[in-house]
């Protein structure tokens, strides 16, 4: 019986934060049935700014559910970045307004390993979309 449709302004954090950045794109939107939210977002910056540490993909319009076995997998799109033989991924953690980014390691036995500030560039741009329980 729960239905809403919406935008959000998708922000990339690093570290949680996001000082001195600016961005050419910033656009989100989402679609809420019951506990699930569908969601799609663009980003592509034009300063990354200075802060640093994990990328998130801040935002999101409704916060995920509290319970540990509610992990959803994100897909990711990422162009000018500077991964090198990995793979981006990202996912929602519970109970968070939030998009981790992450990177798969294909040439080595390291797995994931975190996105960071040192993976993106000041032209960075980035697409996701995907779901979550609420």
């Amino acid at each position: 019986d729960d239905y809403e449709e919406g935008t959000w302004t998708p922000v990339i954090t690093f570290g949680g934060n996001n000082a001195g950045q600016s961005y050419n794109a910033q656009v989100g939107s989402y679609t809420k049935i019951g506990n699930r939210v569908y969601f799609q977002a663009y980003v592509h910056l034009s300063n990354k700014g200075s802060s640093t540490g994990v990328v998130e993909i801040a935002g999101l319009p409704v916060i995920s559910n509290a319970t540990n076995m509610t992990y959803s997998v994100v897909p990711v799109w990422i162009n000018g970045w500077t991964g090198g033989n990995t793979v981006p991924t990202g996912y929602m953690q519970p109970s968070a307004f939030s998009i981790r980014l992450q990177r798969q390691n294909a040439s080595s036995s390291s797995g994931v390993l975190n996105m960071d500030e040192t993976n993106i560039n000041n032209t960075t741009d980035i697409m996701v979309s995907g779901h979550y329980a609420t």
